[in-house]
């Protein structure tokens, strides 16, 4: 197993679920850490830890010119603004994820292929936030049970 645990910071890895799947996580500014979601309010980051198996995806850009995918990523990304207020200007986790789904799919340039990948995405965030509730579960019990035995 990969024992490294600093990535470059704001590029991509693909990581274990909490649900015996992958998903798609952003490297924090410290390189050891990664976020589940851009949105601070409700995520912690997490330890990048061997447990999570992380394979490095990389930037986007680099990820689309790899797997010649730069002109789904345009459309991928117009389609996002369009449906979305813009998003894709200010959450490139949720870009890469729907980019990381095409890619899965059938990767025709379809309206229907870009949709699919959304709703992918849209899953894989929703499993995120729920498994993030289990985590903040998880912390709080524990503090509890800190606070329970200092006393």
């Amino acid at each position: 197993m990969d024992k490294r645990t600093k990535y470059r910071p704001a590029t991509f890895l693909e990581v274990e679920d909490l649900y015996g799947g992958r998903k798609t996580v952003m490297v924090g500014a410290d390189g050891i850490t990664f976020w589940d979601a851009i949105d601070a309010e409700k995520i912690t980051p997490l330890v990048i830890h061997p447990v999570f198996k992380p394979v490095e995806i990389g930037p986007l850009i680099e990820f689309a010119r790899k797997n010649d995918l730069l002109d789904a990523l345009r459309a991928l990304t117009q389609h996002i603004n369009e449906t979305q207020g813009g998003r894709s200007e200010r959450d490139p986790l949720y870009v890469m994820r729907v980019l990381v789904a095409y890619s899965k799919g059938a990767c025709d340039g379809s309206v229907a292929a870009i949709r699919v990948a959304v709703l992918a995405a849209n899953e894989e965030e929703a499993r995120a936030i729920k498994a993030q509730e289990i985590v903040e579960q998880f912390i709080n019990k524990a503090e509890q049970d800190a606070a329970g035995q200092a006393h």
